[in-house]
């Protein structure tokens, strides 16, 4: 911890990361937010082929955006961007990075969760650390929920009148099903979509592996394996 702490402070407070010539800057007022910054959660290789795809004509969604480190590179090559996260120390966290990142013009913050349907649901808090990944709606293993607004993706299109999406990029632990289900026929102008699959939290939903891939094939995406987590 001591370290850490040093690390921290030679930092100054930010870190700098650069990805397929893309440069991010993220906040450091952790051991653990140091450390995401520097090895983006293990995740270069994902964001490398997400940033291959998008252009300067494309609406980026980032749902489940954390802490904004797909936000961050992605939204300086979007057109705009809207970044759903509805884990309020996580949202403080994505609002810092995108004000580094001189962001605030071009990407929007949500505080709601994706889902299939419009409502308030709970939000299950993986472990008491700050800016912690892996908070969950509806998993039985939390000792603490908190409860937060929920919607689908074509009522918060429709309703809000925002522009359609064009590249999705979806890793909510276990929802993916949902969240996808949710866009109904709003995915027909989508070209790309990222989802991180969790294998063992969607079958708290009722869902698997199997039907993310068909409802996704349904809509004539052709399936790519970029990387497996073993999760």
């Amino acid at each position: 911890q001591i370290l850490w702490r040093v690390r921290v402070a030679y930092h100054r407070g930010s870190y700098e990361n650069r990805v397929s010539g893309v440069q991010a800057t993220f906040k450091t007022e952790s051991a653990q937010s140091l450390s995401r910054s520097q090895t983006l959660g293990g995740e270069e290789y994902v964001i490398n082929a997400l940033l291959e795809r998008i252009t300067d004509e494309d609406i980026f969604y980032d749902i489940g955006a954390h802490v904004g480190t797909f936000t961050c590179f992605c939204g300086q090559l979007a057109k705009h961007s809207n970044a759903f996260e509805p884990h309020p120390e996580n949202r403080d966290q994505l609002r810092k990075n995108i004000s580094l990142n001189s962001l605030e013009d071009t990407v929007d913050i949500h505080r709601i969760a994706l889902s299939d349907s419009e409502g308030t649901g709970s939000l299950s808090l993986k472990s008491g650390d700050r800016y912690e990944a892996g908070h969950s709606i509806r998993s039985g293993e939390a000792r603490k929920t908190i409860d937060v607004p929920v919607e689908s993706g074509a009522n918060f299109i429709s309703a809000g009148n925002h522009e359609q999406p064009t590249v999705l990029k979806i890793d909510v632990e276990g929802a993916e099903y949902d969240v996808l289900i949710g866009f109904r026929d709003r995915l027909a102008d989508v070209h790309t979509v990222l989802v991180e699959i969790h294998p063992n939290m969607l079958q708290d939903f009722g869902h698997d592996a199997n039907d993310v891939e068909q409802l996704l094939r349904n809509h004539q995406f052709s399936i790519q394996l970029i990387g497996n987590k073993d999760n």
